[in-house]
């Protein structure tokens, strides 16, 4: 016994299906272009044969031999021929049929631009009417409706050609190209078989745009327990398409199905309704999400078109055909959805030129449409027996009575189509300001841009301030989408302000390749033309213009793209040069405002600097017995941290111990000054706290100064002098060495012990450097210690004034008194530097022992 294998898709078959349309673009998009095709195919295919037969304009239903007219429009054909909305028509062509489809059949039958015999029966009469039919017509219906079917197919294939890789949108584009034809309202044109194939859409897309509502514009949140209702949905979807069409073809076959029409209309209305019964019953969503509320509006103006022109259609209002055009609101809008919320990933593709271009045809497409419109509306008015003349001497109006010959309506309908004329174009003067506002394409006002500019650099004194509100200013009154301001510096240029960009690449601009090109620059130019358009490119850059003052270049300005995407036309540039001249204006007022404004800060900071040295400085000359002290301190134009201090055990004891200490810090200003403020404080307070040897106060006060920064350091000379003991211990933390004049030989040494900067280290490596030294000393001997300031002085020639002179000078004066000899060195170094400007402070202290 053979068993006929079943033919099905395993789970692995389904899933590799998908990997692989996943994995082959190319090939989703050539099946969706091959399917919209032949959907497209099959719709226009009945659309041009309904253009190209006969047009009668009217809409007839019926079963039975005799068809019942149900609508004529106005000012067409049929209404031309005396044909009225409630005739029953017994014959066509002299011809009988049974039912719609019969008559419809027999009207297609015949040649386009013939006269048709209408034999009707009107209040029990029969009456003969001649309806002769256009060449070629087309209704207002039709051309809505291929529009609208047009529009959802380009969205379908945009779709799918944009993300061919997402599921999500292969199940977008299918529901959307199954919807197209029943979404255009197919099944209001009068061809039967767009109307079949309305039908048989909705049956095959319903189930897909259910579908599709519970992933798109976001995932339900109980979309695995609603997705099992999928299956019914489609199962009973694929039911009634089915008998649809299987009903259709018996009708197309021959077939004769007692009440037919009844059938296929229960069918329809049965679906339809078992379809918005069940989604309100298992796919009814709450708290929309605002993509969600705008797939409401859409689906909403679409029923509200829909059932207001079919009920107007009813009644008689044929005109009111005109409102299907509205049914662009799907395809439009699901169009505005995706790319307002980047529904697949997909972003703005269309540039914000081709958009304007875009709506301004539309709406000029539409002032068109609505004049004729309401044009053709306004010559269907009736006036009756009213009308106008005009003669030699006056304009006659007539309102009633008889009709009078040489009296004519036309005055009236020429007087209405020029007002509807002013309307329309008052609106649309209207509506394309509004555009060219919204897209930034209403005239600049270079007056007010100028004004409001000039403002801006009346008003700002720092020079970043300054860049940033330019930039904005320049963005916002050139509707630009971004602009940068760069100031010439010595190095290159510097970025001072920047609006609508991030990461400008400035730094890279000051390379020798771009550099000397950009510093040559002289007027504004296009930035494809510069050697580093690439670096602008791609910051968005089109055009860059100096900062020009007569031969001197401040800066330049980086132009972004206007935001309407227009090029730089001549005004702009000339408008540009021009302004970019004042900013150059600005910008170097600016800058010499900060440089006057940091020369009066320094100047303060000198100023506060020199008070806190002058207070380090011991107010009197310690006491001491044997020993004559002189200090001197002279300060160069720039402050240092010199400083110098004595420091006894007990102040008032002429015979106390006296340590002499000098200290130079790492810097100039107000924070070496300070620095040198705080190691005076710790050398006192470490003094007081009885340490027993010199060693021991450096080692404490290195503790206490250690700094993170390497760069700040404080060198310092110790010299510890012991009148009853009659001699000097000293020390050094990295500093010039100690000066010894020796009165029994007549000669000077130089004392150098070890020791490294204090500051630099907390670890074991001070105390290892640092060294103690003593020498016994006797009447006659000199001591001097002194900064690097008094022996590095430079003269004219640059030559230094060196330790070697100031040895020399303590020999030739070994005789006078300390004080004596301090001026002295000065005077000698001051002979020595002429008119050179000392660079550092200059400090000296001299002890020599009388006794």
């Amino acid at each position: 016994m053979k068993t006929r294998a079943a033919v099905h898709l395993s789970g692995d078959e389904l899933k590799y299906l998908t990997e692989f349309f996943k994995n082959s673009p190319r090939v989703v998009r050539i099946l969706f272009i091959v399917w919209a095709v032949g959907f497209s195919n099959l719709y226009f295919d009945s659309v041009s044969r309904a253009v190209k037969t006969v047009t009668d304009e009217n809409v007839f239903s019926g079963k039975d031999s005799l068809v019942t007219v149900t609508s004529v429009s106005a000012g067409g054909a049929s209404d031309r021929a005396g044909m009225k909305r409630g005739d029953l028509i017994f014959s066509i062509n002299g011809k009988r049929f049974k039912g719609e489809l019969e008559a419809d059949a027999i009207l297609r039958s015949a040649k386009p631009g013939s006269v048709m015999e209408y034999e009707v029966i009107r209040d029990g009469q029969k009456l003969i009417l001649y309806v002769q039919a256009a060449t070629i017509g087309v209704s207002v219906r039709t051309i809505a409706s291929a529009l609208t079917f047009l529009a959802m197919m380009i969205l379908a294939l945009f779709v799918a050609w944009k993300v061919p890789s997402n599921p999500l949108a292969w199940l977008f584009s299918a529901a959307i190209i199954f919807m197209a034809v029943p979404v255009s309202a197919a099944f209001m044109v009068e061809r039967a078989s767009l109307q079949n194939l309305s039908a048989q859409m909705v049956f095959a897309g319903l189930p897909l745009m259910f579908h599709l509502g519970l992933l798109f514009p976001e995932q339900h949140p109980q979309y695995d327990q609603k997705r099992k209702h999928l299956k019914l949905f489609y199962l009973i979807s694929a039911i009634f398409l089915v008998s649809f069409t299987a009903l259709i073809q018996m009708l197309i076959n021959g077939a004769r199905i007692p009440d037919s029409g009844l059938y296929l209309q229960i069918l329809i209305a049965g679906f339809l309704i078992f379809m918005f019964t069940y989604s309100v019953i298992f796919f009814r969503k709450s708290g929309k999400s605002r993509p969600g509320r705008v797939i409401n509006w859409i689906w909403g103006v679409y029923g509200t078109v829909i059932f207001t022109t079919i009920f107007l259609t009813f009644l008689g209002y044929s005109w009111f055909n005109n409102l299907l055009f509205l049914l662009l609101v799907v395809p439009l809008g699901y169009f505005y959805l995706i790319l307002r919320f980047r529904v697949f990933g997909i972003t703005r593709i269309m540039k914000r030129n081709v958009q304007y271009y875009s709506l301004m045809f539309l709406l000029i497409m539409g002032l068109v449409f609505t004049f004729f419109s309401l044009t053709n509306l306004v010559t269907q008015i009736n006036l009756g027996d009213a009308g106008f003349r005009f003669t030699p001497t006056a304009l006659e109006i007539k309102a009633g009575g008889a009709r009078t010959p040489g009296f004519s309506e036309r005055p009236f309908f020429i007087l209405a189509g020029i007002g509807v004329f002013i309307l329309l174009y008052l609106t649309g003067r209207f509506l394309q300001r509004r555009l060219a506002r919204f897209f930034s394409k209403d005239d600049i006002d270079y007056r007010l841009a100028l004004a409001e500019i000039s403002e801006v650099m009346a008003s700002r004194l720092n020079l970043a301030d300054l860049g940033q509100a330019l930039s904005e200013e320049l963005v916002q009154h050139l509707r630009l989408k971004s602009a940068v301001i760069m100031v010439r510096a010595a190095d290159g240029y510097r970025l001072t302000g920047e609006s609508g960009i991030q990461d400008f690449p400035g730094g890279e601009l000051n390379h020798p390749e771009c550099f000397p090109e950009l510093a040559g620059l002289q007027s504004p130019v296009p930035s494809d033309k510069l050697v580093c358009r690439p670096l602008l490119k791609s910051a968005g850059i089109q055009f860059v213009s100096p900062l020009q003052l007569k031969e001197k270049q401040a800066g330049l300005i980086f132009l972004g793209p206007k935001r309407s995407e227009e090029m730089y036309n001549v005004t702009d540039i000339q408008f540009v040069e021009s302004l970019s001249r004042q900013i150059a204006v600005a910008v170097e007022n600016t800058r010499l405002a900060e440089e006057t404004l940091e020369n009066e800060r320094l100047k303060q900071e000198l100023d506060l600097a020199r008070k806190i040295q002058r207070s380090l400085l011991p107010a009197t000359i310690p006491q001491v017995r044997n020993l004559d002290i002189s200090g001197t301190y002279e300060p160069a134009s720039q402050v240092g941290g010199d400083y110098y201090d004595f420091l006894m055990t007990e102040p008032d004891d002429p015979a106390s111990t006296l340590t002499v200490v000098l200290g130079d810090v790492a810097g100039k200003g107000v924070s070496a000054a300070l620095m040198a403020a705080r190691i005076q404080g710790i050398m006192n307070s470490a003094n007081r706290s009885g340490l027993s040897t010199l060693k021991d106060l450096l080692i404490h006060a290195n503790t206490l100064t250690t700094l993170d920064d390497r760069k700040n350091f404080i060198t310092l000379v110790a010299g510890q002098f012991d009148p009853a003991g009659r001699k000097i211990t000293v020390c050094r933390a990295g500093h010039l060495p100690i000066l010894h004049f020796k009165s029994a030989e007549n000669r000077v040494d130089r004392h150098l012990p070890g020791g490294i900067a204090m500051g630099i280290s907390r670890t074991g490596r001070f105390p290892g450097y640092l060294q103690e030294l003593s020498f016994p000393f006797q009447p006659g001997d000199i001591w001097v210690f002194f900064s690097d300031g008094l022996s590095e002085a430079m003269n004219e020639a640059g030559d230094e004034f060196g330790a070697a002179r100031i040895e020399s000078l303590i020999q030739n004066h070994q005789n006078q008194s300390a004080a004596e000899i301090s001026k002295e060195i000065f005077a000698g170094l001051k002979a020595f530097t002429g008119l050179a400007p000392a660079h550092d402070d200059m400090t000296l202290v001299v002890v020599k022992v009388t006794g």
